[in-house]
């Protein structure tokens, strides 16, 4: 925690000042860091005056006094700080701990919030690679994603694929899916009534882009995958094509319902 550290050493400094006016010490021997840990003797004729780390680099000479004044001062600041700190964290904590207690009276939105919250890093690390140029892609994630690739038999998926569909439902996905991630998250941890409606277009865009995806892996020969690795796709493909259809499902039920409390207008005659 970055106050802790300064307060600590304020604090260590106050002591080894007092100790020096209680044993009224003219001189003192102490051990100097040169660093990495390597420590040498110094002697200190005079104990008057001490300098005072003030910030950035800067050192200013204080009597024992003023030393005392001065760290008492930063003290209050850091304690301010800390305790500012100590707040914020716990109404944070507070606010998660409403949210998940929101959420798991929610089972649906539950699963739909996580299934929202963890395709964020799936998306921008693995599935936008196919749009990446490979100098932007780290090393170990390209090697991840070419082992997938060579283990399941992914076409998609496979570095070398130049399949311009593909890479549009990509772009699709990185210009309006990922956005939509982080609002649909917000609004769920708030079950916001205005996330419904979004979330029936999300739901009728993502099915409406798997299924070629699917019927790809299960009907065309050209990939040489074998069952097994046909199997494997489909299980793994399979649950980004069944949960956006039952978010789908769940928010057109949902606005269709808050639809039908709206009364009609009667015509004026």
């Amino acid at each position: 925690m970055p106050v802790l550290i300064p307060f600590i050493a304020s604090e260590m400094l106050a002591e080894q000042i007092d100790m020096i006016k209680q044993g009224n010490h003219k001189q003192l021997k102490t051990m100097v860091d040169l660093g990495s840990q390597f420590y040498v003797q110094a002697n200190v004729p005079d104990t008057t005056f001490i300098f005072v780390q003030v910030g950035f680099g800067f050192h200013v000479q204080f009597t024992l006094d003023e030393a005392k004044n001065y760290i008492g001062k930063k003290v209050q600041r850091l304690q301010s700080t800390f305790d500012c700190f100590f707040l914020d964290f716990f109404f944070f904590v507070h606010q998660i701990a409403i949210m998940v207690s929101s959420l798991a009276s929610r089972p649906l939105d539950l699963v739909f919030y996580v299934f929202f919250l963890t395709h964020i890093p799936i998306t921008v690390l693995f599935d936008l690679q196919a749009l990446y140029p490979a100098a932007w892609v780290p090393q170990p994630l390209l090697s991840i994603v070419a082992w997938y690739a060579e283990a399941t038999g992914d076409p998609f998926m496979h570095p070398l694929n130049n399949q311009y569909w593909f890479k549009s439902l990509a772009s699709m996905e990185a210009m309006l899916q990922l956005p939509f991630f982080f609002v649909a998250c917000n609004g769920l941890a708030k079950d916001a009534p205005w996330i419904r409606l979004p979330m029936v277009v999300y739901g009728a865009h993502v099915v409406t882009t798997l299924m070629p995806i699917m019927l790809e892996l299960i009907a065309n020969a050209a990939y040489n995958l074998t069952s097994t690795q046909r199997t494997m796709l489909l299980a793994i493909y399979s649950p980004y094509l069944i949960i956006p259809a039952l978010i789908l499902y769940d928010g057109y039920s949902r606005v269709t319902a808050a639809l039908a409390l709206v009364p009609v207008s009667k015509k004026k005659d």
